[in-house]
């Protein structure tokens, strides 16, 4: 199974989920380092979306 967690829909361009949760994290990681937290900005946004890998919400 394929899980998205975007689709363009002008130019039909997906976003794998994994790819999006990773991205998120380095940043989230990023901004939470200001104030000495970036493990846990890591661990949001690699979690922010994790519902998306469910079955129950797939059209």
């Amino acid at each position: 199974m394929k899980y998205l967690a975007h689709i363009n829909h002008e130019d039909e361009r997906e976003q794998k989920l994994i790819d999006h949760l990773q991205g998120t994290a380095k940043l989230s990681e990023c901004f939470a380092a200001a104030f000495d937290e970036g493990n846990f900005g890591r661990l949001a946004g690699l979690y922010h979306d994790i519902g998306k890998y469910s079955t129950a919400i797939r059209p």
